[in-house]
């Protein structure tokens, strides 16, 4: 298995959307652990993902994606990515050895296999959808969660948002090292 590297790789073009809510506020308090289903429960996370991801209502990129011929339902591949990048697994590699290890990821799959090539086209072509999944996830939990309740309805939407763009920049520039070695 890949092992993600996390060092100082600053490819991303900073004049993205993607990358506006993190560079804006970088004092943001960590208030989401990095594996959500730790603390919510594998199931109850798969149970969001499948509704963020329904609820982000995105014209997702659906042009044929997969090795051999198979081609992967959007929703699919969009609640693999969220529920992956919710629970602390950004590479494509990993992510595609992870499905038939992990309960929630093979009920997603629901039989299929994804390879890690079709994974990460998808992530490239639907990056700014698959940040509005996240980020309507991360807003959901955090609305419960005790600690954020005092915080203001905008403050917690910058945070959802800075979450989703940080994980979304470590997947990104994990696949980009492995493609590099």
């Amino acid at each position: 298995m890949m092992r993600r590297k996390e060092n100082n790789m600053n490819r991303e073009d900073s004049n993205t959307p993607i990358g506006a809510a993190c560079s804006k506020n970088k004092t943001t308090p960590k208030l989401l652990p990095v594996n959500l289903a730790d603390e919510i429960g594998e199931f109850n996370l798969v149970a969001r993902v499948i509704k963020a991801v329904a609820e982000a209502n995105e014209n997702w990129q659906t042009k044929p994606i997969g090795a051999e011929g198979n081609i992967y339902p959007a929703p699919m591949l969009a609640s693999v990515l969220v529920y992956s990048y919710a629970t602390g697994h950004y590479g494509s590699h990993d992510i595609e050895s992870l499905i038939s290890k992990s309960p929630a990821l093979s009920y997603i799959c629901r039989g299929r296999r994804p390879d890690w090539n079709s994974i990460r086209k998808f992530r490239r072509r639907n990056l700014q959808a698959l940040h509005v999944a996240l980020s309507n996830l991360f807003l959901e939990i955090l609305k419960e969660r005790s600690q954020s309740k005092q915080m203001p309805p905008e403050t917690l939407e910058l945070v959802a948002k800075s979450e989703a763009d940080a994980r979304l920049r470590i997947a990104i520039q994990t696949d980009t090292a492995v493609m590099d070695e």
